[in-house]
């Protein structure tokens, strides 16, 4: 089994590539549950935390792998191949923000293996020099210690033990990084896929995205009912005619301030605003959600234990009908402050955000090409055609940004 020392782990370096601002997402901490009980597959060790949560996602991943195999994986495929283009492309706000991200995390990801190949590549060479050099070296010691005695062969050994040093100073590397065990913690969180040795873990990202999916979808909905129940609202619709009015009479930056003002009290954008608003909230919302989910699997976890040492059968009866899947063992996992839980729903609020603009767009951008067109000597596509029953079609007759427009 691999053995962990702390070498030059440093808690607050930053792990993450994801950014609002200049802030990192996380940071290397040290896990609250540092006791390894079990060993994966390779021998790498693990602590109960990471062996219940493993066993989970194993379970999990069991159930749901049709769902990942023809249905996570085909629309993940397409979002990769054509739709991050396409939503940059239709982002109102930022044209590269999903492509930003995308390299960021590439060339975060290329730097890593890179170093990583640099890293196995120096210390196979090194291996290879030093084993030449304590060849030779041994050989002359052995020729020394049959003429001169076991003193100048000693000498001889002295001296290769410094040049080794030397050759090991000069490649950045120790002895540990030749014999492979023990491991220091900067080189076992390479392996860390759950981050449990951040400030921040993440056990269970399919349950975080599933949770966050269906809460944007809801909010989205809430959000854009909401938005046409505001359209209800008398004094909206006096904003719009005020809006209205002041777009078609005075100097043009009164007009330009009418036309601003009924894009903003239209119904298209009260609603979409709306939904927005609404999806972008859920999105957040779920993913503080999630942090708290985690924080009751903790604290379980330790509720569990302390009742399984009481010397009370009652005490030991509750702790056994805890199920264990529930938690994460005794010591639990590292929990995030308030400030970076927040700091993270309103990262994840503004990611939904800038996800959904785009598809809200092609509503107005499909209207404007239809009434250009349209217009157009010759073409008569996108001409409106008269209905066979114009009360009805006016009654339900939902107004777009470019009937308003009054062209």
């Amino acid at each position: 089994m691999v053995q962990i020392n702390k070498g030059e782990f440093e808690e607050g370096t930053k792990v993450e590539e994801r950014f609002i601002g200049d802030s990192a997402k996380k940071e290397t901490k040290i896990a609250a549950d540092t006791t390894f009980t079990d060993v994966t597959e390779g021998g790498v060790p693990i602590t109960k935390a990471e062996s219940i949560a493993r066993e989970n996602v194993e379970a999990m991943g069991t159930v749901f792998q049709p769902v990942k195999d023809y249905v996570a994986n085909p629309i993940y495929k397409a979002w990769d191949l054509k739709g991050r283009a396409i939503v940059d492309k239709l982002n109102p706000l930022d044209d590269d923000f999903f492509k930003s991200r995308k390299e960021k995390k590439e060339h975060y990801d290329k730097q890593e293996r890179l170093a990583f190949s640099n890293y196995r590549e120096k210390v196979d060479k090194t291996k290879n020099y030093l084993s030449t050099l304590a060849s030779k070296y041994k050989e002359q010691a052995d020729q020394v210690r049959e003429t001169q005695g076991d003193e100048a062969a000693n000498a001889i050994l002295e001296q290769y033990f410094a040049a080794r040093n030397r050759i090991l100073q000069a490649g950045n590397l120790k002895q540990t990084d030749l014999q492979g065990t023990p491991i220091d913690l900067d080189t076992y969180m390479l392996r860390d896929d759950m981050d449990l040795w951040t400030d921040n873990p993440d056990p269970y990202p399919w349950l975080q995205f599933g949770e966050k999916f269906a809460a944007s979808v809801y909010g989205t909905n809430v959000g854009y009912k909401a938005g046409e129940k505001l359209l209800g609202k008398k004094n909206l619709d006096k904003l719009n005619k005020l809006f209205k009015a002041a777009s078609k009479t005075g100097p043009w930056y009164v007009k330009a301030g009418g036309w601003a003002g009924r894009g903003l009290t239209h119904p298209w954008t009260v609603k979409t605003l709306g939904a927005l608003g609404g999806g972008g909230a859920g999105w957040g919302a779920a993913d503080f959600g999630y942090e708290l989910q985690l924080d009751a699997m903790n604290s379980l976890g330790k509720s569990k234990a302390y009742l399984e040492s009481s010397d009370d059968i009652r005490a030991n009866m509750f702790a056994t009908a805890i199920p264990e899947f529930a938690t994460f063992g005794p010591e639990g996992i590292n929990r995030p402050g308030i400030g970076q839980r927040t700091f993270n729903a309103i990262d994840e609020a503004v990611t939904d955000v800038a996800l959904t603009a785009p598809f809200f767009m092609l509503r107005p951008a499909y209207n404007m090409l239809r009434k250009g067109v349209s217009q157009t000597p010759g073409i008569s596509m996108f001409k409106t055609k008269q209905s066979k029953y114009p009360q009805v079609e006016s009654f339900f007759k939902e107004t777009t940004p470019m009937d308003d427009l009054d062209i």
